[in-house]
């Protein structure tokens, strides 16, 4: 009898849950990754997943919250002052974090969002460092 075990299902659905995103950001967010190939909006994806972790996001809705905001606003969104004392925020649960920017986060906030970094050199850097890595691992 073959068994499972638990890494490997909990990589088996990171693995769906990834696959889905890529469906997620090509249907609901068309404009911003039409000219991405799969591979690259995947290794976008997966860094996004890293850094919302990273603020102790969990849930599924929450991460691709924060990922979209990382496609559509800026990829260093989350160092806007207003925006990052929201996700620091300890009175909120990790994953609330999100909804509440809604509420907290001015206007004139998430346009200086919108001019943290160069969003193509970020992405650029960002998807040559996790190719970087994986080909350690394989060669490793």
């Amino acid at each position: 009898m073959m068994r499972i075990r638990k890494t490997q299902m909990a990589a088996l659905a990171e693995r769906s849950f990834l696959d889905e995103s890529v469906l997620h950001f090509r249907l609901v967010h068309e404009e911003f990754v039409e000219e991405l190939s799969d591979a690259e909006l995947r290794a976008r994806i997966e860094h996004g997943f890293a850094r919302a972790r990273a603020w102790g996001l969990t849930w599924e809705y929450s991460l691709t919250l924060f990922v979209a905001h990382m496609m559509t606003i800026n990829p260093r969104f989350d160092d806007q002052p207003a925006i990052r004392r929201v996700l620091e925020d300890t009175s909120l649960p990790a994953n609330e974090r999100m909804d509440a920017m809604f509420d907290r986060v001015t206007d004139e906030d998430w346009e200086s969002a919108a001019r943290m970094v160069d969003p193509e050199a970020y992405w650029r850097a960002a998807v040559r460092t996790a190719a970087g890595r994986d080909e350690e691992r394989e060669n490793g």
